[in-house]
């Protein structure tokens, strides 16, 4: 065996050792206590990052899950339902239960950030799931848009996709969620207030785009695609509205209501159709003809966002969209 040979074993050797001290310490009290405690405190390490697709969605919502705001949000879920009288019947314990934690359930709530500690100033948006509000904290007068959406009109899957999207923070091309909390009959997602405005009215302001503008905001536009689509999730819903400036006119992504995860495969399962016509791409409407058949068949992947730019990239230099009709 040559020199050669010897030195690339034992190199390979010394990374293999390496590797196996590197779990060996992952394993470690200290090690998994201090993981326990970034995640309740909402510091993340960034490792979520290097994963994709549902990896790096499930990544995501065990830090959602196991943060401060979740873990209470699962204990009042927990303490609601024990409430129950029938439950409450069955089962001294948990008859106990809610006895010992009624005193700090309530504490709790009146802690908690609600919809008292804001005051609204204007309606600067509305959709079919809810309306949008620019609000302002009472006593800071920081301004935010705060999102309302009643519990009728939203399935908790969609609501909890798009609060976990913008509450993992690991974007810069994401509107970041600052509060989230519900009453009995509304949901509020309370998020930065980007005063830019949407896409679609600096396209109406400015009209056509000259090359160098287009290319500017469809450069930015795949960068934050490509930026959610590692997390793990596709939007499906990409159009002016839902793009936002910032101050300094750079633009986020928002409205996450018909976002969904990715599978390991790479594809995306829709049991019904999503988007919007003039932007929806040409596999998501397909999923029309296909509900109630074999799921398969519904199946789309991360194209059907960048098929909207290129609707919006399109529109950006003609003014309307390419296949836009009074009967889409």
């Amino acid at each position: 065996m040559g020199d050669d040979a010897r030195l690339l074993m034992m190199a390979q050797q010394i990374s293999k050792d390496g590797t196996e001290h590197e779990k060996k310490e992952q394993k470690t009290i200290a090690v998994r206590t201090a993981r326990l405690n970034d995640l309740i405190l909402g510091r993340t390490n960034g490792d979520a990052v290097l994963s994709q697709g549902k990896e790096a969605a499930d990544a995501g919502l065990l830090e959602v899950a196991l943060s401060r705001e979740g873990l209470l949000d699962s204990l009042l879920v927990l303490y609601d339902e024990c409430s129950k009288d029938a439950i409450k019947k069955k089962d001294k314990q948990i008859a106990d239960f809610v006895t010992k934690y009624r005193p700090i359930i309530q504490e709790t709530r009146e802690r908690r950030v609600n919809v008292q500690d804001f005051d609204v100033k204007c309606l600067i948006g509305k959709g079919y799931f809810g309306e949008v509000h620019l609000v302002a904290e009472r006593f800071t007068k920081q301004l935010y848009a705060m999102k309302k959406m009643t519990k009728e009109s939203v399935s908790s899957n969609q609501v909890r996709a798009e609060r976990d999207i913008m509450a993992t923070r690991r974007s810069e091309w994401i509107t970041p969620l600052q509060y989230a909390f519900q009453d009995q009959q509304c949901l509020y997602l309370v998020m930065e207030f980007l005063p830019g405005g949407d896409l679609l009215s600096l396209m109406i302001r400015v009209g056509v785009f000259d090359e160098e503008l287009a290319q500017f905001y469809l450069a930015e536009l795949t960068a934050a695609l490509h930026s959610l689509h590692s997390m793990g999730y596709v939007h499906r819903d990409i159009k002016p509205e839902n793009i936002l400036l910032d101050r300094f006119g750079h633009l986020k992504l928002a409205d996450f209501g018909n976002a969904t995860a990715i599978n390991d495969d790479g594809s995306v399962t829709s049991p019904m159709p999503v988007g919007t016509p003039d932007y929806i791409a040409p596999e998501v409407l397909q999923t029309l003809s296909t509900v109630g058949r074999a799921t398969s068949s519904a199946k789309h992947d991360v194209t059907c966002d960048f098929w909207s730019m290129g609707i919006i990239g399109y529109e950006f230099i003609t003014e309307h969209t390419p296949f836009h009709g009074d009967n889409v």
